[in-house]
């Protein structure tokens, strides 16, 4: 009833991925994996989620005679009952597995590289929660916390971020075209929330 792993390393493009663990129990499964590596670019592993599309103002053309189905469900705002949850297995429902981070770099589709980036990740009866993440960027750190409902019939999130002298030349050239407007390092904290029909419409905005 354990599934051990001593060491599992694997290679996709030019990230590397390292997974120590254990897991037991089927019913109600617990287990806790160290996933560590040296370069972890996501772009690689995972297609970007992409904007919904919007609906033609007038004078823009005739409409499109049909749209695929996941189209249609990832643009239209589903009835006041919420739309269907996503059905998990009950031992997964069940699950409580813990994540723990360490990798040097991470790269993904649209935010700036990270550095010495560490945590923990609990898969806990559907949810996760982020526990510590903590990443060097822009000059600075990062931290983060909070917890994700993916498998809810209105996807919801809940987070809590602080960072600490980050270079703000270096975030406005990021984000903007106003790298030279303002100089200096900036400090904050910021509490952040939200839910949407589905994960594809609610993470562009």
């Amino acid at each position: 009833g354990r599934v051990t792993i001593p060491r599992l390393a694997m290679r996709i493009g030019e990230s590397d991925l390292t997974v120590q663990g254990a897991l037991a129990g089927w019913a109600s499964p617990t287990g806790a994996f160290t996933v560590s590596s040296s370069r972890l670019d996501l772009t690689e592993m995972m297609p970007p989620l992409t904007a919904p599309a919007q609906p033609a103002s007038p004078g823009a053309g005739p409409p499109p005679t049909e749209r695929p189905a996941r189209q249609a469900a990832a643009t239209e705002v589903p009835a006041s009952s919420g739309a269907a949850a996503v059905v998990l297995p009950p031992s997964l429902r069940a699950a409580s597995i813990r994540f723990t981070l360490d990798a040097k770099r991470v790269m993904g589709p649209s935010w700036p590289e990270l550095h010495d980036v560490s945590g923990s990740v609990l898969f806990e009866r559907g949810t996760l929660v982020l526990k510590g993440i903590k990443a060097g960027v822009h000059g600075g750190t990062a931290l983060l916390a909070g917890r994700l409902d993916p498998f809810a019939a209105v996807p919801t999130f809940d987070l809590d971020a602080r960072v600490d002298k980050l270079d703000v030349a270096d975030v406005l050239a990021q984000w903007t075209s106003l790298e030279e407007f303002l100089t200096g390092r900036l400090d904050g904290q910021l509490a952040l929330s939200g839910s949407g029909s589905t994960w594809a419409a609610l993470a562009p905005t």
